[in-house]
């Protein structure tokens, strides 16, 4: 098992099947969507209270936002009136991992940006709170992904079916 927020080359490195979190664009793999995950920004009560919460994305601009290295300078789209928005947000603190960013962002040191599944118990706890909800870009799928059918291990096929069904029916701790 590799976790690696990147994205892998299942090919080059050897891996039988990947779960991807995006659209897959012009790929040569196979893709089986099983669901959807929002990307939400969130910031502490604290954080809130010392700086106000932003009524719009373009805020952020003036915020000392938590980053994380997959995600500088810009933290994706945000979706304003329909179109995508991209920011280049800037912040003194940057991680190349998510969970020492969300602690960073719970602590109050500034908002970030992340996958709902990944804040959901700070969310629960009211650690953070999700800011700019209108402003959320549409849900970004999950997907099974594999580099072709007729080759694929037994071991790995077993594994696509349990995992398809896994993921269709695990909760992702959606915020509420």
């Amino acid at each position: 098992m590799v976790l690696a927020d990147r994205v892998v080359n299942l090919l080059e490195e050897g891996i039988d099947v990947g779960i991807r979190i995006s659209e897959l664009h012009d790929s040569s793999l196979i893709s089986q969507p099983v669901r959807h995950i929002r990307h939400v920004v969130v910031a502490s009560p604290a954080w809130l209270r010392r700086h106000g919460t932003p009524s719009h994305p373009r805020d952020l601009l003036k915020a000392n936002c938590v980053r994380v290295t997959d995600h500088a300078p810009t933290w994706g789209s945000f979706n304003v009136r329909g179109r995508p928005l991209r920011l280049a947000v800037s912040g003194n603190l940057e991680f190349n991992q998510n969970a020492p960013a969300v602690a960073a962002c719970a602590a109050g040191i500034g908002p970030g940006s992340f996958f709902s599944y990944q804040v959901a118990p700070f969310v629960k706890s009211k650690q953070l709170r999700i800011i700019l909800e209108n402003f959320e870009p549409p849900p970004r799928p999950i997907s099974v992904v594999y580099p072709h059918a007729r080759l694929l291990p037994m071991r790995a096929r077993v594994f696509i079916d349990w995992i398809r069904h896994e993921l269709r029916e695990f909760r992702l701790q959606e915020p509420d």
